[in-house]
């Protein structure tokens, strides 16, 4: 299993519940971002699916949609079954999750040149 460090964004998610953000996991997407004259533009995401690491509790709930988190973890590989067919997802066991910042993800799209991007 690798360790991964994952600075993202909370996003909106719901699995089979009308939960927003369920107990058990979250989707967190981080960007990719390159210079475009004097703004930094994102040019994609990586979306990742966290999940609590083996013997540790974390409350999801407590993040919302446009949470900035970091994550420290293993990235491990979950298969499941659908219709007859077999599916593998890169999945982030979380060992910790951590607030970086609270509030929409388009408030860090200001960035003034001199800053670099996350």
């Amino acid at each position: 299993m690798a360790e991964i460090v994952v600075t993202g964004f909370v996003q909106e998610w719901k699995r089979d519940s009308n939960e927003p953000n369920p107990d058990w996991g979250m989707k967190v997407a981080e960007s990719h971002q390159k210079k475009d004259g004097d703004k930094w533009v994102t040019i994609g995401r990586t979306y990742f699916t966290v999940k609590a690491g083996w013997d540790v509790k974390i409350d999801f709930r407590n993040f919302k949609s446009g949470d900035r988190v970091k994550i420290v973890g293993k990235q491990v590989t979950e298969t499941r079954e659908s219709g007859g067919k077999t599916y593998s997802s890169l999945v982030i066991k979380a060992e910790s999750v951590e607030l970086v910042q609270s509030g929409k993800s388009e408030a860090f799209t200001q960035r003034t040149f001199a800053e670099e991007p996350f």
